[in-house]
């Protein structure tokens, strides 16, 4: 699944760089997080050391308990629509913070509430990017494509604390969170307008793709351009993804070449 531009250097591949903009915006969105919510508890609620220590241990807790579940997720479910409901879900939650904190009924339960939603569905939103990158782009590019997201996470790790703390000292630190939560909306948009990840991976193959069957098409995968299924029994369903068994618009219609009774079936 190519987008435009996925000959050549990766910042043309258009799919790609709505993965890596998309993550890079929600990096420097925790970061800031990461400073604002313990500025929270301390500057707004008083809370003690060892508040303050919980919250951050409840940062770590989702990734130990949620890792396999959410491997299970990324697997059965379309990616694209789970990365965007993550990422939703991130930003009502950080949301919550500065609308509580307008009328002064922030407590350390929320926080702790915040902070373990806000983990849980970044794990899963990880796990679905890390499975969806393959797909992507294919093996070959794998290399160039984890360095410029690791690059992305070096610059948000160095940065994004000291622009966490410049807003906690700007605009407080409730208000700061607004600019976490901002930035998981701004995550989500990129993806509405990315056709990678639109079915789900382990969605049941047609028969013709289980006998080893190659489906009919044009040579190329691309869910734009995705089978575009005749009302009229007998005619050929033209599929796009020729040679792919994996692909979800051929199974979606069953229009392999040689699958008696179906659409796209050869009588010759």
């Amino acid at each position: 699944m190519h987008g435009r531009g996925s000959a050549g250097s990766l910042w043309r591949h258009r799919d790609f760089m709505l993965l890596w903009s998309g993550h890079t915006v929600s990096l420097f969105g925790s970061q800031i997080s990461w400073i604002a919510l313990p500025m929270v508890a301390v500057a707004g609620l008083r809370a003690t050391t060892f508040e303050v220590a919980v919250l951050g241990a409840m940062s770590t807790l989702p990734a130990l308990v949620v890792s396999l579940p959410a491997g299970v997720l990324a697997d059965r479910h379309r990616r694209r629509r789970l990365m965007i409901a993550c990422d939703a879900g991130s930003a009502l939650a950080m949301a919550s913070v500065p609308i509580v904190a307008v009328a002064g009924r922030v407590t350390m339960a929320q926080l702790y509430a915040v902070t373990l939603v806000v983990g849980a569905l970044g794990v899963v939103f990880g796990t679905a990017a890390g499975s969806l990158t393959p797909v992507l782009l294919g093996g070959d590019r794998l290399t160039d494509a984890n360095a410029k997201m690791n690059t992305a996470r070096g610059l948000a790790e160095m940065a994004g604390p000291s622009v966490g703390g410049f807003l906690v000292g700007l605009v407080g630190a409730a208000r700061a969170v607004a600019a976490d939560a901002l930035s998981y909306a701004v995550s989500a948009a990129p993806w509405r307008r990315c056709a990678c990840g639109s079915r789900s991976p382990s969605a049941p193959r047609t028969a013709g793709a289980s006998s080893g069957r190659s489906p009919r098409g044009c040579g190329s995968c691309s869910p734009s351009r995705c089978c575009a299924c005749s009302p009229s029994p007998g005619r050929s369903a033209p599929c796009c993804c020729a040679g792919s068994a994996r692909c979800g618009c051929c199974t979606s219609c069953g229009s392999w070449a040689g699958a008696p009774g179906r659409p796209g079936s050869s009588t010759a």
